[in-house]
């Protein structure tokens, strides 16, 4: 229902849940001072102070993950939940609010309108799996959800690789979610994409060329910029490990891990892209390693393989 808070929508009824309810409505009215001072602050001298310097917590008792993207973040975290179980992690909850084809300019607009032209989703820490979307919600509404540890922003595909589609939007959407957020020790992420393929015959891949190599340098060059600029330290590089894995003799000139030469919907691109965020933000909080295992829709060759290109993009990127 359109005028339903997000938070009534989604968390269960029980005795535990209206006491959630309670905290996190509390927590939704909330705002954090320290945001109103600086809210008129340059950004990038904000972030190099404040988002860039702060640390992923380590070892803490829950870890609360929002991605704010498009169907590249439906792609991405596909089976991240299914990975965290077999893992034994069980106290993260993760949430994805996605338009399709959303650039940093229409995010940037629909949170500053509080357009409610989202589909917002969320696997709760007690959960196995993704519950229901829930359509008619906006970034906002998604961002009050609870204290979120970590929240990641990525650009829409056809424009990762152009800088000039950046700024000044991706500056002002940080600057709207801090003002909302309710944790003053909230972490930004930045989540690079993967380049098309020669599948892809759209308008959209002519800037570079028609060539998958000629976009994931431009995507490359763009990201090592916007990093740059904004202060973000921690960059899950999805566009490097498919690249990577798409080179590699294994699967060269066999499969792009797509069917549309843009998005990765085959399970191997999918397990490897989970693995990325693995690898880029849990590793590093909890200490737990990538380990193959026979619940994953790929063989137990694939995974080592996999694995090792993970961590060396991951290591790469740092």
């Amino acid at each position: 229902m359109k005028g339903e808070s997000v938070m009534a929508r989604l968390i269960p009824t029980t005795l535990s849940g209206k006491i959630l309810i309670v905290l996190c409505l509390v927590l939704y009215g909330c705002t954090d001072e320290r945001y109103d001072e600086i809210s008129h602050a340059p950004l990038a001298d904000y972030a190099k102070t404040h988002i860039g310097n702060t640390q992923l917590p380590i070892q803490p008792d829950s870890l609360k993950i929002l991605a704010i993207g498009n169907s590249f973040t439906e792609n991405s975290v596909a089976l991240l939940p299914l990975l965290l179980k077999e893992h034994s992690i069980k106290n993260i909850t993760l949430g994805k609010i996605c338009y399709g084809g959303a650039s940093l300019q229409d995010h940037e607009r629909f949170f500053r309108n509080k357009a409610q032209a989202y589909q917002f989703q969320v696997k709760l820490s007690e959960e196995e799996g993704w519950n229901p979307k829930l359509s008619d919600t906006s970034i906002e509404e998604a961002v009050r959800y609870c204290e979120w540890d970590i929240i990641v922003l990525q650009q829409a595909s056809a424009a990762s690789g152009l800088p000039k589609h950046y700024q000044p939007y991706l500056n002002r959407l940080i600057e709207h979610i801090l003002s909302k957020s309710t944790n003053p020790n909230l972490t930004i992420v930045w989540h690079m994409t993967w380049p098309y393929t020669p599948k892809c015959s759209t308008k959209a891949f002519r800037p570079y060329e028609y060539k998958t190599a000629v976009m994931y340098e431009a995507i490359r060059g763009a990201t090592e910029t916007i990093l740059e600029e904004t202060g973000i330290r921690y960059c899950i590089p999805s566009g490097t490990s498919i690249n990577r894995l798409r080179e590699h003799p294994f699967y060269k000139d066999s499969t792009d891990f797509t069917s549309d030469g843009i998005h990765i919907d085959h399970p191997t691109g999918q397990y490897a892209l989970a693995c990325t965020w693995f690898q880029t933000i849990i590793q590093p909080i909890y200490g737990t390693e990538l380990h193959e295992n026979t619940a994953m829709p790929v063989s137990m060759e694939e995974q080592t393989l996999i694995h090792s290109i993970v961590r060396s993009a991951a290591a790469d990127n740092h």
